[in-house]
């Protein structure tokens, strides 16, 4: 009865216990689609594979295993390689080890290059894989040894089609032939033993966790789902204005930009022109329906022209669909129209000619330059200093792929609307009570008055002064709420109101004061000095707010226009007194760096960028960009390091006689501690259990060897 007994007690703690104690590696929100390649050759002795599917099991207890979440299939491989099961077969977790544990060896030689060819078949709709919606594809290759076959082609094929690929090597495995099939030495895990494969989970969990993340890094969430946008990509394919290298990075770059869209026909489309009239590769409409793996092979497939000038270009008449299909009403006015020119040198007149009409069409344009591309060239195209991105090397494309993402969603949201959080006096008007912000023709504004609670049941209003003491109202929260292009409204819950100008227009410029009208006298809260221009401001900024999370870093950009080129830079905090700039960061030369800033001016761009490293929550406030005598806010949020994200947990392996894995977070020391204790007393319990089972077994052998003495 006591053997019996302890059996059962095993089953039932060991199995509830890993049940409760599973850590996932993997952020719940992640989703991936992972194949893997499960050596079997004659090489592998029976433990040595068994210690194989132990590893898989842990490494499947690492993820969150779901039909939303991660989703697994295996294929086993030797001299042919065989399914085990798809993607779309099994949707939990212990179906998926089930699967694992029924795998049978049957030997064989190791061909991993056909491996690598069948294993395409398994990223396909119709066998689970969600290529088309953006997900990972991640492929695992275990092995432990080299291949009889050429992976190369294979290998390259997958990686063609958006596939990750992770090697394993256990023991005899090749190094060399694991860097060829993954292209990446951060893909490559050598292991020593079969012995050491478990112990190695976290890392290759990780790592499949990062490259999940990296291939989703603004993956469907800088947009919203709802956002209708017709992206029209204009390219300069000519070997003459960009290098073969840097051909291939703008490619690399544009399958990552284009991860940050809902691709389809109701929500984001993408189409393509090539500048040269010789390109081989075909460029595509916006109504082509293309889903996103279809476009990320098209533009993996593109290939540079030879030609060095345009004279007439069939592919420019694709970019007029941006304006056919407005005039016909094809998507309606709530789409909005982008173009994106990426070019190396100066466009020809044709080209020229035509971004111009989609302009003066209400299309947005932004620019990226290479290093022969002049930055009065690319304000002409674009019409607005903050849409254009210069590059000294394409390598630094990624840099801006999700600067530029933000700014086409923010297009698509506000509708162009700038959001102007009503900041104090600068340190260089500190005579004066009002802030600067300059707009461009056309644009709106959203000016945010925050109040006392004292007021929330006031009327607030916005007004424009005529004269020294006379402030004419426009629009009030209780009648009129809207007066031409301009509305107001309240919000009594977080105390403060907002004030929306909608296509702005030069006549516009004035000073206008956010009030109060308490039923006594009028009271002046704010005030907000407003030049909307044709041209280029002296000083603007990318972001007029800016948000890092505290301990780490965050960067503004400040732009100033060529007259200001002569003239000091600074940085200031509100609160600086006038004529005081020994606080203030100003530049000598083309770098400064004062405590934790530092402020790097480039001339080329005519932009400089400061950086406030190791953030404190006091940091929040306002700040100025300060070019000569011209200013512009900034206002920088600090976030709470411990709400803004949550460190990933860390495991801690226990092996008698299943893998428990517990769990322990980096901001709960109390759990670490109490799970340690829990992981040494069970440790002792069951090491009680099997004393106690050894001490009952051989009571009970005793007796019945002394019984059969007695009958003899």
């Amino acid at each position: 009865m006591g053997p019996k007994w302890t059996f059962v007690i095993l089953l039932i703690v060991y199995p509830s216990k890993v049940a409760e104690a599973q850590g996932e590696v993997f952020p719940q929100g992640v989703k991936a689609d992972v194949v893997i390649l499960m050596d079997e050759s004659g090489s592998i002795g029976y433990i040595e594979f068994m210690m194989m599917k132990e590893f898989l099991d842990t490494l499947v207890h690492s993820l969150f295993v779901g039909t939303d979440h991660i989703r697994i299939s295996l294929m086993k491989f030797s001299s042919s390689p065989e399914v085990v099961f798809r993607l779309n077969d099994h949707m939990n977790r212990s179906e998926i080890l089930k699967g694992i544990y029924s795998v049978v060896q049957t030997g064989g030689a190791t061909y991993t290059g056909m491996a690598l060819w069948h294993m395409m078949a398994l990223f396909q709709m119709v066998r689970g894989s969600r290529a088309s919606e953006g997900v990972p594809q991640i492929g695992i290759v275990i092995t432990d040894g080299k291949s009889n076959d050429q992976v190369e082609v294979s290998a390259h094929l997958l990686r063609k089609h958006g596939v990750s690929l992770m090697g394993i090597g256990i023991q005899g495995a090749s190094k060399e032939e694991l860097l060829m099939i993954t292209g990446n030495p951060e893909n490559v895990f050598l292991i020593d033993t079969f012995g050491d494969m478990k112990s190695s989970v976290p890392y290759v969990a990780q790592r499949l966790c990062d490259l999940a993340e990296e291939r989703v890094s603004c993956n469907l969430t800088v947009c919203s789902q709802g956002a209708s946008i017709d992206i029209m990509i204009i390219l300069d394919d000519r070997s003459q204005s960009i290098m073969p290298q840097g051909f291939e990075l703008i490619k690399d770059f544009l399958r990552s930009l284009l991860h940050c869209f809902y691709l389809g026909q109701d929500q984001v489309r993408v189409g393509l022109v090539l500048y040269s009239q010789h390109s081989d590769t075909a460029a595509f409409n916006l109504s082509t329906p293309l889903n996103n793996r279809e476009i990320l092979k098209h533009i993996w497939n593109l290939r540079q022209s030879n030609s060095s000038t345009t004279e007439t270009d069939p592919h420019l008449e694709m970019m007029s669909d941006l304006l056919r299909e407005e005039r016909e009403g094809v998507r309606g006015e709530s789409v909005t129209k982008v173009g994106l020119v990426i070019m190396g040198s100066e466009l020809h007149e044709n080209v020229r000619a035509s971004l111009e009409e989609l302009k003066n069409h209400g299309v947005s344009l932004y620019a990226i330059g290479g290093a022969n591309a002049s930055l009065m060239g690319l304000n002409k195209i674009t019409g607005r200093r903050e849409n254009v991105f210069f590059v000294q090397k394409f390598s630094g494309l990624q840099e801006i792929s999700e600067r530029i993402s933000q700014e086409i969603c923010s297009s698509a949201e506000d509708r162009g609307q700038q959001v102007v959080h009503v900041p104090p006096p600068g340190p260089k008007n500190s005579n004066v009570t009002d802030s600067q912000v300059t707009l461009y023709r056309g644009q709106s504004l959203s000016a945010l008055c925050p109040y006392d609670q004292r007021y929330k049941e006031d009327v607030k209003y916005w007004c424009r002064m005529k004269g020294e003491l006379d402030c004419a109202t426009i629009v009030r929260t209780d009648f009129p709420l809207r007066r031409g292009d301009v509305s107001i409204t309240d919000d009594p819950s977080q105390h403060v109101f907002t004030v929306t100008m909608q296509n702005l227009q030069t006549q516009d410029t004035g000073e206008y004061v956010c009030a109060v009208d308490n039923g006594r006298n009028p009271l002046y809260m704010a005030s907000l000095s407003l030049t909307v221009t044709a041209g280029f401001p002296d000083v603007s900024v990318r972001s007029n707010m800016v948000s890092g999370k505290e301990g780490n870093s965050t960067t503004a950009e400040c732009l100033y226009s060529d007259i200001m080129d002569d003239s000091e830079k600074m940085w200031c905090r509100n609160g600086t007194p006038a004529g005081n700039w020994s606080s203030c960061l100003t530049a000598e030369g083309e770098r400064a760096s004062q405590d934790r800033m530092d402020l790097i001016i480039n001339t080329w761009s005519r932009t400089f960028t400061v950086t406030m490293r190791h953030l404190e929550m006091n940091d929040t406030d306002w700040y100025w960009c300060i070019a000569g005598d011209k200013q512009i806010p900034v206002y920088i949020s600090v976030l709470n390091a411990t709400n803004a994200s949550i460190s990933p947990p860390t495991m801690n392996l226990i092996t008698f006689p299943l893998v428990l894995t517990l769990r322990a977070t980096e901001d709960d020391n109390s759990s670490w501690i109490w799970e340690r204790y829990l992981d040494i007393l069970l440790k002792g319990a069951v090491g009680l259990l099997f004393l106690a089972c050894t001490i009952l077994a051989a009571l009970v052998m005793r007796d019945y060897q002394n019984k059969n003495r007695k009958e003899l």
